[in-house]
């Protein structure tokens, strides 16, 4: 899945504040490594397309709240790519929100 930038922004907004908790922590995390599951890497397509929807269908079936951040981290890593072409095309253009919405 290839996502203009402001698209990726848009839809990793809701999962700031867990990435940043993630990052803070990231030797504590990472020292005790939790598992990758299979189903964090690619979640049915139906489901990509809400953020919320996506949280729950990566985060349900977990307890743990480090496995609940690493599954997260995990479908990032495995479907997010950051279309630098466009980002470039765009850096120095400025948008009015109505321009930023329509290309939505």
């Amino acid at each position: 899945m290839k996502l203009s930038f402001l698209q990726a922004n848009y839809l990793l907004k809701p999962f700031y504040s867990l990435l940043v908790i993630f990052l803070l922590n990231q030797n504590a995390v990472l020292s005790q490594t939790p598992e990758v599951k299979e189903y964090a890497k690619e979640a049915p397509k139906t489901i990509e397309k809400s953020a919320i929807e996506l949280a729950k269908y990566l985060t349900e079936n977990e307890t743990d709240t480090k496995q609940k951040v690493f599954n997260i981290y995990t479908w990032i890593t495995y479907n997010i790519a950051i279309d630098t072409k466009e980002i470039n095309r765009i850096k120095n253009k400025s948008h009015s929100i109505k321009q930023i919405l329509k290309r939505q």
